[in-house]
């Protein structure tokens, strides 16, 4: 019957869909381990957030998870002629402090949302080019820190979450040092 043709595809495309994760876990894993980075990005409702390899993989020690409005990153679609602001609230997981402070933006509720709803949803496919230039200057800034051996400390809360959107010295936080890519603090050095 189609039902049951139907639920065998969908089958089919989760395990598919779970062995892709695997390999990027994977790729991750060997990322972290060379001393690189890596981003993860998936919208905030997916149900891969809930899949227990990602949930150990966002617990591992530098792993950050930063919940993101890309209408912040000026996501915009269309409704009936009119143009407007796309929320798209998505999770970003990664090992870079950097590019998750840079990324760690909520939208402003100034603006009205349009719902990605059907082909609206097309434009959400992207990112957009602000939400790149976030991204590419958090590694940027990755790179410097390692080059220069400069540290800022961010406060980070301890469900591994990016709490404040500044890098700043708070004594009244949990502060984490950026470690460099040999993986010494500043301390070691």
């Amino acid at each position: 019957s189609d039902v049951c043709s139907s639920d065998l595809a969908l089958a089919d495309k989760m395990k598919e869909a779970r062995m892709h994760l695997a390999f990027c876990l994977n790729v991750y894993r060997m990322q972290t381990q060379a001393g690189r980075y890596f981003i993860h990005e998936h919208p905030k409702s997916a149900t891969s957030w809930k899949e227990p390899s990602v949930q150990r993989m966002s617990q591992e020690e530098g792993v950050i998870k930063v919940n993101v409005d890309i209408c912040a990153f000026c996501l915009k679609t269309e409704d009936k002629g009119k143009v407007g602001y796309a929320k798209k609230a998505t999770t970003i997981m990664t090992n870079s402090p950097y590019v998750a402070w840079r990324v760690h933006r909520k939208c402003n509720k100034l603006h009205k949302h349009i719902h990605l709803l059907n082909s609206k949803a097309s434009p959400a496919q992207q990112f957009t080019k602000q939400f790149c230039r976030a991204i590419a200057k958090g590694m940027i800034e990755q790179r410097e820190q390692w080059v220069t051996g400069v540290y800022t400390f961010l406060r980070i809360d301890p469900d591994h979450c990016v709490s404040d959107a500044s890098p700043r010295w708070d004594v009244s936080g949990t502060e984490v040092a950026v470690m460099s890519l040999s993986g010494k603090s500043k301390e070691d050095s």
